[in-house]
Formats: structure tokens, sequence, C-alpha cells
């Protein structure tokens, strides 16, 4: 995912969480608020409790390859992607269907058609 794409700062983060609307599955909850960049940006969250560092950034890059090939489907809004505890790092196929069936909850898309 390109920098353009990135949520990085700690009072971006909680200005989606606490302010903005969310939808979430067993394995996210993803928190989405409009900006006036009028530009998308995406910020992934993995808790500690998933594991030590290495797998943490396993799961953000399993998270940025799932979410590569709908980035211009996404609407021009700030998305907070956090990964709960339930996510399995081996089931790479279920969990893109999981997160894209919240994408599409979230906006009125339906990336499966689109792509």
């Amino acid at each position: 995912m390109k920098k353009q794409f990135r949520l990085k700062k700690t009072q971006d983060f909680q200005r989606v969480i606490k302010k903005g609307n969310f939808v979430k599955n067993t394995s996210f909850v993803i928190h989405y608020i409009s900006n006036e960049l009028n530009k998308l940006r995406i910020g992934i969250s993995v808790p500690k409790k998933t594991g030590v560092a290495v797998v943490r950034n396993k799961i953000k890059r399993q998270i940025k390859a799932m979410l590569q090939t709908h980035l211009i489907n996404l609407e021009k809004i700030d998305y907070v992607i956090i990964v709960r505890h339930q996510y399995n790092i081996n089931e790479f196929y279920k969990s893109r269907e999981a997160l894209i069936s919240l994408l599409n909850k979230i906006g009125d898309h339906d990336f499966e058609k689109k792509n």
C-alpha cells in the first residue's frame, strides 16, 4: 500500500475510533469517518495479544494484500482496521471474504462483482 493511503498519526487513529462509526465481525472491527482531504486513508492496528512483532507484521502485510485490489472502489474516507484476537493467520481467503463483507456493509459497494 502506498504512503498516500496510510493513516499513521496517533491523533488520526483516535479521531476515527472515537468519533466515527464502526462495523465488526469475528475477525475485524472497521472504524470509519469522512475526512476533509477527499482521499482514502487506511490504518491497521494489530493488538499485542495477537503475538510477537513478526506475527503482527505478517498480519498487517496480509491485510494490505487483501485491500490492494479494492483500493479503487473504496470511498474517500478514513478507515481504521482493528484485527481481533480470533483472526487466523493461516486462513487468508476466509479472512479476505470477512474483510470484504465488512467493507460492503460500509458503502453501497459490491467488491466481488467489480473485480
